[in-house]
């Protein structure tokens, strides 16, 4: 039964963190930070969500939640964040993804940029990739290197090594109009294709290992996909919104 909100028991915690002022402002970006190995239990501890919205035009943050109460921690700082979609306020930290460090990584929308921030010392670092990236979806893979899916711009599926702090295009990926993407654990990149790009509707199949495209998945009654996910049978799902 649909129940009024407030009135689900089984919402564990609901916490508001910004009053929205634009269409763009968010909260959007999201991420699951693993928290402390309890050696006793073999399980993580004190977890926590990361959260990306917007407290004024341009002002973007990432808040720290703990994951078990919904109380908001600490609330960091995007420097330079860029005015993209709408000019006037921009968009809230459109994606996250915590890597094996534990690092929380963000984007913004339409734009190159990488921001990364340590849960610890809430420091951020920020890269532009120079390949005239506009991105839409992003993941990190297990090797800790950040994937993004580009909706503009160059098209393609692009990639940050923050070991080396290069960035790398996947040749053959170009003039796309990608959105979501996901790693598998056997080192591919899945990404959702809309119509009007070089290779049409479907799902591209990359390499992490070879930065290579292995191939162009298509399927009937294909018409927007945009979300992307692997679950743990290896299996992926895609969300077509059309």
């Amino acid at each position: 039964d649909l129940r009024a909100w407030g009135t689900d028991e089984c919402v564990l915690w609901s916490t508001q963190v910004t009053v929205p002022f634009s269409g763009g402002s968010g909260p959007r970006a999201t991420a699951w930070a693993p928290g402390t190995f309890n050696q006793q239990t073999c399980k993580y501890d004190d977890q926590k969500v990361w959260v990306g919205w917007l407290k004024g035009p341009g002002q973007a943050v990432m808040g720290r939640i703990d994951g078990v109460t919904g109380q908001l921690e600490a609330q960091v700082d995007l420097p330079g964040w860029p005015l993209t979609a709408d000019g006037v306020n921009g968009y809230a930290p459109y994606g996250a993804a915590a890597d094996a460090d534990g690092y929380i990584w963000t984007t913004a929308v339409f734009s190159g940029l990488a921001y990364r921030i340590d849960p610890v010392t809430l420091e951020v670092k920020s890269w532009t990739s120079p390949n005239g990236d506009s991105h839409y979806g992003m993941t990190v893979d297990g090797k800790g290197r950040v994937w993004f899916a580009n909706w503009q711009g160059n098209g393609g599926v692009s990639m940050f090594d923050p070991l080396t702090e290069t960035w790398h295009l996947v040749p053959g990926s170009g003039g796309n109009i990608f959105r979501g993407i996901a790693a598998d654990p056997n080192g591919n990149i899945w990404v959702a294709n809309n119509n009007g790009g070089v290779n049409g509707c479907g799902l591209m199949q990359v390499s992490a290992e070879t930065l290579t495209v292995v191939t162009f998945h298509t399927f009937p009654q294909c018409g927007t996909p945009v979300g992307v996910s692997i679950d743990r049978d290896g299996y992926v799902w895609v969300v077509d919104r059309a």
